[in-house]
């Protein structure tokens, strides 16, 4: 399947390109066997995720831009905590326009961790510690605690 190895050509720079960046490497298994037989791999191609040295098996699409998506959100923590106007438009502009985000506004980020860990592959969490009015009224609420859902594709 020379296919995947396409794939992985094309998703290495947006990868290696990324505030914080996600390595692809690529071993020649007929070549290194030791290196095939120790991390259990038998057939062609494997993808591992190294996290912490620790490898995991990959399952996710191999598409180049899907690919990209579902690494990224691998390795984003559960819930990401923003402590300024600033960084609430950082991370949803690089949240991207893939997966709905959700903005827990003046909320502990202990009350969504359990619904951020049961959906982590399908949306973004995070929560707000310290914003602005003008956020306030951008999001469209006037108390806290607030959850702002946003769906970025269809400018909601």
């Amino acid at each position: 399947m020379k296919v995947a190895g396409d794939e992985l050509d094309k998703a290495a720079p947006d990868l290696a390109g990324l505030k914080e960046p996600i390595v692809i490497a690529k071993v020649n298994a007929d070549k290194f066997p030791s290196l095939a037989n120790k991390y259990e791999i038998d057939g062609f191609p494997t993808l591992k995720i190294f996290m912490h040295g620790v490898p995991t098996d990959y399952w996710g699409p191999r598409k180049a831009d899907l690919l990209v998506q579902s690494l990224r959100k691998f390795v984003a923590p559960n819930v990401v905590v923003l402590n300024s106007d600033s960084a609430i438009s950082d991370f949803v502009e690089a949240a991207g326009t893939d997966f709905p985000i959700y903005v827990g506004f003046g909320l502990d980020e202990f009350v969504i961790s359990n619904l951020a860990m049961k959906y982590k592959k399908k949306a973004w969490f995070s929560v707000a510690k310290d914003f602005s009015e003008d956020v306030m009224m951008l999001y469209d609420f006037d108390k806290v605690p607030a959850l702002a859902s946003l769906h970025p594709s269809y400018s909601e």
